[in-house]
């Protein structure tokens, strides 16, 4: 191996992990109960996901939701 490769390789793999760890990113701040929800709707969906088995039946992983809007 070159040396310019067993050097520079590491050194710009830190560089880029600095740079990585250290970009903010641009989150919203957190809600509190005390104050007005003014968020759009959040709707979580449970999928059936099935995983075949080692006997061959299938697994079912998750589950379903139901009930009125």
């Amino acid at each position: 191996m070159s040396t310019g490769l067993t050097h520079g390789l590491p050194v710009v793999l830190l560089i880029l992990g600095i740079v990585i760890y250290l970009r903010t990113a641009t989150r919203p701040a957190p809600y509190r109960l005390s104050e007005k929800w003014a968020r759009p709707p959040v709707l979580w969906c449970a999928t059936a996901e099935r995983i075949p088995g080692n006997d061959g039946s299938p697994l079912t992983v998750g589950g379903g939701t139901s009930g009125r809007w």
